[in-house]
């Protein structure tokens, strides 16, 4: 399942801010990597956004914030394709565990232990797990 498919009916707003995230989530280590590109790449087609408007898109990605999510099943879909991002170039870095730990509160995620709740998330990608099988374990 593609990230753009985990918020089909979403507005604009919504899908601008998960491609910021995404976005931001690649950049944070101080390389964006050719996977993570391809996967802001595919995000930004099925988006329908053009090569002009990618690039302002990824301009804004290092101030942009994360919103919270109110939805218990949106923040888990929201979670699992910034954790997806932050894997796919088969290691989390320091500065990538960094910015997952503040989006996973700031999506409404407990402060408490987020950050051992956060390592065992991404000792899940290791096995590259599905969105369904992340809710299972999750819920």
């Amino acid at each position: 399942m593609s990230i753009a498919q985990l918020y089909p009916s979403a507005s604009s707003e919504n899908n601008e801010n998960l491609y910021l995230s995404l976005a931001r989530i690649a950049q944070v280590d101080g390389k964006v990597s050719e996977q993570e590109q391809a996967l802001l790449n595919r995000v930004a087609t099925r988006m329908g956004w053009n090569e002009a408007e990618q690039a302002l898109l990824l301009e804004r990605a290092s101030t942009a914030v994360v919103a919270p999510v109110i939805d218990a099943e949106e923040r888990l879909e929201r979670m699992y394709a910034l954790l997806r991002m932050g894997h796919i170039d088969g290691s989390i870095s320091e500065a990538e565990q960094s910015l997952l730990q503040r989006y996973a509160i700031a999506l409404g995620f407990p402060a408490q232990g987020i950050e051992q709740q956060l390592k065992h998330w991404c000792s899940l990608f290791n096995g590259q797990i599905s969105l369904a099988d992340f809710k299972q374990v999750l819920q």
